[in-house]
């Protein structure tokens, strides 16, 4: 346990000859860490964010290199309550509007703030009308929202 530390920075160089992934259970309640402001920066897969999460139940700012989904449905993954989390800036180049969407939900947080950066070929992320819809119903505290989608 390191009880004093709240600031954690994870970068890989991407391999093709390595598997980067790193696969950690559910924390239990003696795995809990301090940290509030998290960094992965490199791919990560739906799956292993949540498992990854569920061991920093305090933290206030996250950010993912690059958001993937290529083992699981978002769907099937537990939801986790991460009453603090109030910054999420994400990279989701393969992951589809209503992925994101479900994911964000499952993070039961009060973002006040969301990054998102996004190359997926999904025409619904330039629908202002399911933004609009999705912020107001799931995003109320939402006072800063980045945006930059490339295809």
């Amino acid at each position: 346990k390191l009880p004093k530390l709240k600031y954690i920075k994870l970068a890989v160089e991407h391999s093709d000859q390595f598997d980067t992934t790193v696969s950690l259970p559910i924390a239990t309640n003696q795995q809990i860490s301090p940290i509030e402001h998290f960094i992965i920066d490199h791919d990560c897969e739906f799956h292993d964010i949540f498992n990854i999460i569920s061991y920093i139940p305090q933290v206030r700012h996250l950010k993912f290199g690059n958001l993937i989904n290529k083992k699981e449905r978002i769907e099937d993954i537990k939801p986790i309550m991460l009453s603090n989390l109030t910054h999420l800036s994400i990279n989701a180049d393969e992951i589809s509007f209503n992925k994101f969407k479900t994911f964000i939900i499952h993070l039961n947080s009060k973002l006040k703030f969301l990054s998102l950066t996004t190359l997926m070929e999904d025409i619904n992320y330039l629908d202002a009308n399911l933004w609009e819809e999705f912020i107001v119903n799931h995003l109320p505290q939402l006072d800063q929202f980045h945006f930059k989608y490339s295809a």
